[in-house]
């Protein structure tokens, strides 16, 4: 457990820096920050959902002291994930946007 969890939070702090890092050249750079900012609003209300949860089912439950270690470990798996399909999703949409851009005849 002490081994695993550094390199837990390793790739979760390295998949933020890299869905940060490889924002679409070419799009519109405000619509691209108003995607970032509600990709990490969605990501901190994710893991308020998980802990949230993660205290619900673990209440009543000799385990019931654990319901943050156990939240927190389903963060660091769900952060990466969240961040990866947000990346896909706006590479679609940001896309999008430049093809939109391109085809449109010149005046």
């Amino acid at each position: 457990m002490l081994v695993v969890s550094p390199l837990i939070v390793l790739v979760m702090a390295i998949s933020i820096w890299l869905f940060v890092r490889l924002s679409p050249v070419g799009a519109d750079a405000i619509a691209v920050r108003r995607f970032n900012r509600a990709s990490f609003a969605l990501c901190i209300v994710g893991c308020l959902a998980i802990f949230g949860w993660a205290y619900a089912s673990l209440a009543g439950t000799p385990d019931s002291a654990w319901w943050p270690v156990i939240g927190a470990l389903y963060c660091t798996v769900a952060v990466p994930l969240l961040f990866v399909i947000a990346a896909l999703v706006r590479s679609r949409v940001c896309r999008s946007e430049v093809v939109i851009k391109a085809v449109r005849p010149q005046r």
